[in-house]
Parts: C-alpha cells; structure tokens; sequence
C-alpha cells in the first residue's frame, strides 16, 4: 500500500475526495473493502481496527479527512489535499488544529486476525 504513490498509479480524475482515494489504494493493493466516507471510518468500521502505533499503511483519520500512513517515525501521511496529491506531517500546525487523529489497520478477516501493510518474511529456514 505505501508504494501506491511511488509507482506511479496516480491515474485519477482529479480532484479526488481523501476516502475515494484510499479506498482505491486498499483496493489496487488487494485489501478491498466497501467504500466508506471519513466520517464513518473515524468512527471505526468493521475491516478496520483501532491501533496507537501507527504503522506504514495504516488509515489515519481526522473527522472530515483520511489519509495513509506513510512513515510514523517521521509523521508523514499522504492524501488528497486542495493542493492534489501530497505527503504532509501529520503533526504540522494545521494538522494538529483538525484534533487527535485516530489510526486503522486492516483486518484480514472478522476473527480478529490483524493483517498489517508491511511484508512478511518468513521464518523457516531454507529448505
């Protein structure tokens, strides 16, 4: 999912609203889910779970807007803002003035399983 921007799939009509956006990211990365608007995702939806540590991937959600987490070390996120398609900190003072952010991840399935957006390798020695 962090490397949607960096391929270069930035094939939309713009302007295009911050959920469309992530949806198509989580879609196009085979993480689909139904669209829903940013409103709703703060308010948590049932692909998604809360997390307090911020991974790359993961949704970060003000009321109103929607992003994905880029680099949480640094507090980059990457949305569709009036000024198109940006990375911004998400600790700038505009940011900060939207209030407390809340983050998502994606669940793979609704047991509870976690699916995060970083690669897993696996720990079984070679064969």
């Amino acid at each position: 999912i962090r490397d949607y921007k960096v391929t270069g799939v930035q094939t939309f009509a713009l302007p295009i609203y911050c959920s469309h956006l992530v949806n198509d990211i989580y879609d196009l990365a085979g993480f689909p889910y139904p669209y829903a608007k940013s409103a709703d995702l703060y308010r948590g939806e049932a692909n998604f779970v809360r997390v307090s540590a911020p991974q790359p991937g993961d949704l970060i959600v003000w009321r109103g807007h929607v992003g994905l987490v880029l680099d949480a070390r640094q507090h980059l996120f990457y949305s569709s803002l009036r000024s198109g398609l940006q990375t911004e900190d998400y600790t700038s003072p505009y940011w900060r003035r939207r209030g407390n952010p809340r983050f998502y991840r994606y669940r793979a399935a609704p047991d509870q399983t976690i699916l995060t957006a970083r690669r897993i390798t696996s720990r079984l020695p070679p064969s």
